[in-house]
């Protein structure tokens, strides 16, 4: 009985001295598409304005929980952009101009894996839900010099989407408390589609 509670204690020890809390901050370069024709091309009183697909980098910041030295859960955010403008000048003083934006919202719960290479490089597998808001703004105005900027028209929508996302990367640790990363994330919903590479460091508390 004694070597047991011994046995359990020494696991129990361990497993703690494991177990940690970490943050950290990756730069991406992501290739996003969408389906939806109104994220792609938007009427604007008469001008057409295309956010279409396209290549973006941006940053994602994370934070996460490593159970033992294989599992762990992990938080990410990330938030892509595109804007589109059309310009017409009416006089010295006075532009005509069109513009839209759509700004989406990442966000994301993640289980890992974590297989040790050796003593400093890891392979972390990690696969869970993520969530995607759109916001879509679009307006009409006079852009004036000498007085206030006058808007014609102006308007919006919001969309909310629930899908999954899947990631590969490569750690490898420089210090106790630091690590480097980088790899392969793919993310999927009704909203967008992502597929980024990126890079980045982490501090293990």
């Amino acid at each position: 009985m004694k070597k047991s509670l011994v046995a359990l204690s020494i696991i129990t020890c361990c497993g703690s001295a494991v177990a940690q809390p970490y943050i950290g901050v990756e730069l991406f370069k992501a290739n996003t598409s969408t389906d939806n024709n109104e994220y792609k091309n938007i009427d604007v009183d008469g001008q057409n304005l295309s956010l279409g697909d396209d290549s973006e980098g941006g940053n994602r910041l994370f934070a996460g929980y490593q159970f033992d030295n294989r599992f762990g859960i992990e938080f990410g955010y990330t938030q892509f952009g595109r804007e589109a403008e059309k310009e017409k000048q009416l006089s010295y003083l006075q532009e005509e101009e069109w513009n839209a934006s759509l700004d989406i919202e990442q966000l994301e719960l993640l289980l890992t894996y974590t297989l040790p290479l050796n003593t400093d490089f890891k392979v972390q597998l990690a696969g869970g839900m993520v969530w995607h808001k759109a916001d879509l703004s679009y307006g009409h105005q006079y852009d004036n010099e000498n007085a206030p900027d006058k808007t014609l028209s102006s308007g919006g929508q919001s969309e909310n989407a629930q899908g999954v996302s899947a990631r590969l990367a490569l750690q490898y640790q420089v210090l106790d408390s630091f690590t480097l990363s980088g790899g392969y994330q793919y993310s999927t919903s009704d909203i967008i589609d992502s597929s980024a590479l990126f890079a980045g460091i982490q501090y293990q508390f």
